[in-house]
């Protein structure tokens, strides 16, 4: 069956709502590995159990169940607090973006002729999405992109990718950038294969972002979309 791009239209809401829910969920994991991997968690990963044990050990009942058990627990709680910290995020998020352009996708991609918003479609079922809007200054974002479970890596991305790529050139914008949590990485290796480079990594308390950058006139080419 093919893929095919088209514009987005209202009665799309519910499904695209529906896929980028589930590519909030589909990154939890990814996240989680990689927010214990950070210093300042990897560190309280550590020292919560030394902590543990020697305060255990200065009252003697490390040896017993019981001081087994109390430092099997620090070394617990603390990827649990992560991981439920995490959750949190991603949920509030989730619920943000729900409520702000994806609530009207039209309002936010649709009215100006420098935004736009797509769907993939498979045999009549929307399966993914892609938006752009318009920064200024020759520059424009990438936004939205997900892709329904179980058809990821089908190609479906790419071909939303170059429906932007074209639309980019056609409006002139010299730049499309985007950015990305550091846990996508399947999501980076196809931005990098289509010609995005990785200008910057930033760093909050749970996660690394990737800033990609993409030089329109140069992917026109590489990718052979005029």
């Amino acid at each position: 069956a093919k893929v095919t791009i088209r514009q987005f239209a209202p009665k799309d809401h519910a499904i695209v709502c529906k896929i980028f829910k589930q590519g909030m969920k589909d990154n939890y994991r990814n996240l989680v590995v990689d927010a214990l991997k950070l210093p300042a968690s990897a560190g309280a990963c550590v020292l919560a159990p030394a902590a543990c044990a020697g305060l255990l050990h200065s009252r003697g009942v490390l040896t017993t169940g019981l001081g087994i058990a109390g430092t099997a627990v620090a070394a617990a709680v603390i990827p649990a607090a992560v991981a439920g910290w995490i959750w949190k995020l991603l949920a509030d998020y989730t619920r943000y973006s729900l409520s702000d352009d994806l609530a009207d996708v039209p309002k936010h991609y649709m009215q100006d002729k420098g935004n736009n918003f797509w769907v993939a479609e498979l045999d009549g079922e929307v399966v993914g999405c892609v938006a752009i809007q318009a920064r200024g200054e020759g520059k424009a974002e990438l936004r939205r992109m997900s892709v329904k479970p179980g058809l990821r890596r089908a190609g479906v991305a790419t071909q939303l990718a170059h429906t932007l790529i074209r639309f980019a050139h056609q409006q002139a914008y010299q730049e499309v950038y985007l950015t990305t949590t550091s846990s996508q990485r399947a999501a980076i290796a196809l931005y990098t294969k289509l010609g995005w480079a990785t200008t910057k990594v930033t760093q909050d308390s749970i996660a690394s972002f990737h800033h990609l950058s993409l030089d329109v006139a140069a992917a026109v080419t590489k990718l052979s979309l005029k």
